[in-house]
């Protein structure tokens, strides 16, 4: 089933005004492993803790964590790879065109974090100073769990858009609900929340509904047809159709989260939120 759609940028992405912080996700206890983990850091207070040793790729890419020295978060890793020793581990973020532009690198004894052109050498910290960190800080898995779910505008250039949370743990129910999407609207750079009153499902596709109108939007089932999916903002007893514009692409991912604006100056917890 396809989805729906589906200088600026950088005040967009990091100086812009912040939105209100995502819940914390459910803790993870690295004590079984506490020994194998290391410590790697710019100088400017921001650490990874990894695995070692790093060519133990599955491990490292299951147990690499990104935060502050007092809080890691569990970086999201598609991909990973290996040349004898040396070792490299892609972190997932929709701000960058591909897990190439945001990577932990390890290369001939040398630890770097890559994010686009950017790369920030990182040192080891201390044994003892790293197992005390390790010891002391709290551990959280993936932060940020929300996807986009479908994009449109009118010939304005008035944009709507819904997010929603993607569930990892798989006992909670996989059907949609009202808390689990978001829907924006405005022009681009200045996309804010809209306050949700409710959201409908059925087979034909979704309607959120806001104290200002419904945005309605069908989900293409590939009919033998051949119709295509359309979105509908209907405010006021009056109809307007939208374009769609798909949200699966890195193309896209980039313009919804660094120049559209629903996040402007939302921290995902990964690393390039700060290098």
């Amino acid at each position: 089933m396809t989805r729906l759609l589906a200088g600026m940028v950088v005040v967009l992405w990091v100086r812009g005004l912040a939105q209100a912080a995502e819940p914390l996700p459910a803790s993870v206890d690295v004590t079984p492993y506490a020994k194998s983990l290391a410590v790697y850091h710019d100088g400017k207070g921001h650490y990874f803790v990894v695995h070692q040793p790093l060519h133990e790729t599955q491990k490292a890419a299951e147990r690499l964590f990104y935060g502050d020295g007092k809080r890691f978060f569990l970086q999201p890793v598609p991909s990973r790879g290996r040349n004898r020793l040396d070792a490299y581990f892609s972190i997932a973020d929709p701000r960058v065109a591909g897990g190439a532009y945001s990577s932990f690198e390890y290369t001939k004894g040398k630890a770097a974090f890559r994010c686009e052109e950017r790369v920030t050498p990182l040192q080891a910290l201390e044994a003892k100073q790293a197992a005390a960190m390790i010891k002391a800080a709290k551990f959280y898995h993936v932060y940020f769990h929300r996807t986009p779910y479908g994009l449109a505008r009118d010939t304005n250039g008035r944009y709507f858009y819904v997010d929603r949370v993607v569930h990892i743990d798989p006992t909670r129910p996989s059907e949609f609900r009202a808390g689990d999407f978001r829907v924006y609207s405005g022009m681009r750079g200045k996309m804010k929340p809209l306050r949700m009153k409710n959201v409908v499902s059925d087979p034909s596709g979704e309607i959120f509904i806001t104290p200002d109108g419904q945005l309605k939007l069908i989900i293409d089932r590939k009919t033998a047809d051949g119709k295509h999916s359309t979105a509908f903002w209907i405010a006021g007893g009056k109809k307007t159709e939208l374009t769609l514009v798909e949200v699966e692409s890195f193309r896209s991912l980039m313009m919804i989260f660094r120049d559209l604006g629903p996040y402007a100056g939302q921290r995902l917890e990964r690393p390039c939120d700060d290098f």
